[in-house]
């Protein structure tokens, strides 16, 4: 007995010891990869519609709380997505998450561990989330869910007459505030006032999206171009304009 009980937790050790020398060996291997891709010399932008369907999902999933500024494909290594609350996140060429040297999938922004939640079905959040969405936006219908895997709280994105909106709750399922793509610091977009936005770039709205409710603006930290977040019809567009107003970009 006493032979058979030392053989299974030798197993269990040689397993255990396994395991995590996979892990390691892993991240390890995703973090040459990420550094092969950010020194490539076939790095080319390229449009956010190229990326493989399984990044684009991920995205749109895991970080559906901003939106894609730019995309690099790095020939026959993988890509490299810029967000737009200033997160560099990486990707194979089959567009499976990398993991990073900070140990979790993807990538890192200038704040420090990066905003990268694990997904939570809609029908395990907590009932606390749940009531506070019904009493306060009784019409929204709740889109995605998330935790953050640093902090805990949960991130929950709903729809409403007025667009998209991203709550944010403590991990014990308490309110905190409504979350926008325009956010302050962190290499991200710093929000400002709509009065405050150039003319260039009011006209432009004006001019191309004349059905568009301006809802929150803001200046990127690192370059001075300006984000503005539209809501068309109950959905979210986002248009960017250099630093003197030019237009360069639609986001969704």
């Amino acid at each position: 007995m006493k032979n058979l009980l030392f053989f299974l937790t030798a197993i269990v050790g040689l397993c255990l010891l396994a395991t995590s020398c996979s892990k390691e060996s892993s991240v390890s291997e995703d973090m040459e990869l990420i550094e092969q891709i950010v020194a490539s010399e076939n790095r080319a932008t390229i449009d956010i519609s190229e990326l493989p369907e399984e990044t684009r999902t991920t995205i749109d999933e895991q970080y559906f709380e901003t939106y894609i500024e730019s995309a690099i494909a790095a020939r026959d290594l993988g890509f490299e997505v810029e967000l737009g609350n200033g997160e560099t996140i990486y990707f194979s060429e089959r567009g499976e998450g990398l993991v990073s040297r900070r140990g979790f999938r993807h990538g890192h922004g200038p704040c420090g561990m990066g905003h990268r939640g694990t997904r939570v079905e809609l029908a395990d959040l907590p009932t606390s989330i749940t009531d506070y969405i019904t009493a306060n936006y009784p019409d929204a219908e709740t889109k995605r869910a998330k935790t953050n895997d640093n902090s805990g709280n949960y991130f929950v994105l709903i729809k409403t007459d007025d667009g998209r909106v991203v709550l944010k709750f403590d991990a014990d399922g308490n309110f905190i505030e409504e979350v926008s793509c325009i956010h302050h610091g962190c290499g991200g977009l710093t929000q400002i006032e709509i009065a405050d936005l150039p003319t260039t770039i009011t006209d432009y709205i004006t001019a191309n999206y004349p059905d568009a409710d301006i809802q929150k603006a803001g200046t990127k930290t690192n370059t001075g171009n300006y984000g503005v977040v539209l809501n068309i019809d109950g959905d979210r567009v986002i248009v960017v304009f250099d630093a003197d107003g030019n237009f360069l970009f639609e986001r969704s």
